[in-house]
């Protein structure tokens, strides 16, 4: 009778303990799906395959060289631009109108494309930006004063790039798709590290012979590591996001001259998401010093942009 029993306490708390581990494992992979779940509620996908974009930029843009001496400003305040999207892929062109630059002068031109990818959490950037023409004021004795007639240098800046970003927290607990190609919504406010690198390709030509470095045709090839965080505050279907990214590369020139190349980068949208069609104001600015064996140069970039998206 005993051991019946024992035998009866044994096989009771042994099936009691089993049926305890496949509940709790139940509740695991209940708790693991809504958690899932919430995660992916974070960043809606909209269901359509096609967008069409307007893009309106002011612009600011300068550069510096200690062979030259004298801080050069571009003279194209306003771009336009046109942009498609398919699924995760995007594609845009600006240029600039000439008639803003006003009547002195002669007006820089530019023209800027780019095409972007969204391969899981990753997001690959592949640009064209081509500048040509500048202006800078002298007094007699050589120093700069913005009440002097302006003076002009036909110089050529042309970059060609392909960046890749990680991001850390994934892209379905927070896009930087959301509030910069307004192409997802994100539901909470998030933020992530993002992580990448950048090899990139420039030119620069100075036709005037003003600068001895630029006066004939020099390609630079570099290569970037990136670092930085953001993060979008949502309000309703409102947002703000703050983003700040910095890198730091090394590069050598088609004569064998080496050059060493940090970069800070800052931007602040706000705008607001629709379910057909969203809109953004976005004001950035970049600063990139470039330090050689002989001199040093500096290029300082500025814009306020609108952009328009509809979805079909």
């Amino acid at each position: 009778m005993y051991n019946s029993l024992v035998r009866l306490f044994v096989v009771s708390l042994t099936c009691l303990f089993v049926n305890t581990q496949v509940f709790a494992a139940e509740e695991t992979k209940t708790n693991s799906s809504v958690e899932d779940a919430s995660r992916k509620d974070l960043v809606k996908k909209f269901n359509n395959l096609y967008s069409i974009r307007i893009l309106t930029n002011y612009n600011y843009m300068s550069l510096w060289s200690s062979q030259f001496g004298h801080t050069l400003h571009s003279k194209r305040p306003v771009d336009i631009g046109v942009g498609a999207g398919f699924k995760d892929l995007s594609f845009d062109v600006k240029y600039s109108l000439g008639f803003t630059g006003g009547s002195e002068g002669v007006r820089s031109l530019c023209f800027d494309t780019g095409l972007d990818f969204f391969p899981g959490n990753f997001w690959m950037h592949l640009r064209y930006r081509r500048y040509r023409g500048f202006s800078y004021t002298l007094d007699e004795d050589g120093s700069e004063n913005e009440d002097v007639e302006e003076e002009h240098m036909d110089l050529l800046q042309r970059d060609i790039y392909l960046s890749t970003l990680w991001v850390m927290a994934g892209m379905d607990e927070f896009s930087v798709r959301a509030p910069y190609l307004l192409d997802r919504i994100q539901n909470e406010s998030a933020g992530s590290l993002i992580f990448g690198g950048k090899i990139q390709t420039s030119k620069t030509t100075d036709y005037d012979d003003l600068a001895e470095f630029h006066s004939k045709d020099r390609n630079i090839y570099s290569a970037w590591v990136h670092g930085g965080y953001s993060y979008t505050w949502v309000f309703d279907n409102l947002f703000v996001n703050a983003w700040a990214l910095g890198g730091l590369a090394l590069g050598v020139t088609d004569n064998g001259s080496f050059g060493f190349f940090p970069d800070v980068n800052g931007k602040l949208a706000l705008g607001q998401w629709h379910d057909s069609w969203s809109w953004n104001i976005l004001m950035q600015m970049s600063y990139s010093p470039s330090f050689y064996k002989d001199h040093i140069e500096q290029k300082v970039l500025g814009s306020f942009e609108i952009l328009v998206v509809k979805r079909f």
